[in-house]
């Protein structure tokens, strides 16, 4: 007796991705880095205004701190001093980079001087339209001796 059997044909079918699969992938990556890329330069400024105010404050800190050692005849000259030595008045660099580092792409720093009160010295850190600094919402900051933090915009310290 002969047997037959039959042979079940199974076909394999190569599964592919389409056309149509693609367009829909890449413009759901399109939506989210839509949304993603704003938050993510929002943060970028955020966090270089951090640095910004946290160099303005030691700047503050430092000056006070050696505001007493420092012989000089009048009180706006001890601050002209220190001032001369912490910060670049040409190019609002940093002269202490322990002190007040900060990226001079973003922001340069500067002082002026009055005769007295709480104003005597007044800091500030200006933004740099290099890296897109000067779009930041708090625009320029600035720090007096009395250690009154302003800018354009509340909430920024």
């Amino acid at each position: 007796m002969i047997r037959i059997f039959n042979q079940v044909k199974t076909y394999k079918f190569h599964h592919g991705v389409t056309l149509v699969e693609l367009l829909i992938v890449t413009s759901i990556i399109a939506l989210l880095s839509s949304i993603a890329y704003p938050s993510y330069t929002s943060y970028v400024l955020k966090s270089y205004r951090t640095e910004a105010l946290e160099a303005l404050t030691k700047t503050q800190l430092h000056i006070e701190s050696l505001y007493s050692t420092t012989a000089e005849s009048t009180s706006k000259e001890k601050y002209k001093a220190l001032l001369e030595k912490t910060i670049d008045k040409n190019n609002g660099s940093c002269l202490k980079e322990d002190i007040c580092k900060i990226d001079d792409n973003r922001y340069l720093l500067s002082y002026s001087l009055t005769d007295s009160g709480m104003n005597i010295y007044t800091l500030t850190a200006t933004p740099q339209p290099t890296l897109g600094q000067n779009n930041d919402r708090c625009g320029t900051l600035t720090l007096n001796a009395g250690g009154v933090g302003l800018s354009n915009s509340s909430g920024c310290w």
